[in-house]
């Protein structure tokens, strides 16, 4: 599941966010991403709860990819 947003110029965007800390995994999960013609966002921790809230209304976001410990 993905979120499909709008761009500037109107195409359909999907969007799926991630995060984790820059692993192998991260890179993997990106790279998943880019083969399936997402695009990924970012969450850092160091984003604070009000930034993070903000990307994740602002993407409309649906899927956050994360480890198990940020559940």
């Amino acid at each position: 599941m993905y979120s499909e947003v709008d761009d500037d110029e109107g195409r359909k965007v999907k969007i799926v966010a991630i995060s984790a800390k820059n692993t192998a995994d991260w890179m993997i999960f990106d790279l998943a991403c880019c083969i399936s013609g997402l695009t990924s966002v970012t969450l850092y921790e160091t984003l604070g709860a009000e930034a993070t809230g903000y990307i994740l209304n602002q993407c409309e976001l649906k899927t956050v990819i994360c480890e198990a410990k940020q559940v």
